[in-house]
């Protein structure tokens, strides 16, 4: 897991490479726009839900007339995703298909 930051004359992000959650990100005055986590309420930030957003019946989809089980939210937040372009004001994160 890392944290990276971006930056320009207007925002300051922090992403963590671990499901590519968006962290934090001030605006130029160090303002926080974004939901600092709370253990009482919710203790994610701005997680990446994918495949999808919520939960299907049963905990499973079927495709090809094979059934897979998958978890709430999708899988993509309890991943660590690879770095694979940067520069100081953008990043490209990179999923594969390795558990």
């Amino acid at each position: 897991m890392s944290i990276i930051t971006l930056t320009n004359d207007h925002l300051t992000v922090l992403v963590e490479s671990f499901g590519a959650e968006l962290q934090s990100v001030k605006d130029e005055k160090g303002v926080e726009r974004l939901w600092q986590s709370h253990s009482g309420f919710w203790n994610k930030h701005a997680p990446v839900l994918f495949p999808f957003a919520g939960s299907l019946k049963g905990d499973a989809y079927r495709m090809d007339g094979r059934l897979y089980g998958i978890q709430k939210h999708g899988f993509a937040r309890e991943r660590e995703f690879a770095v694979e372009r940067q520069d100081g004001a953008s990043v490209t994160l990179l999923l594969s298909g390795e558990a």
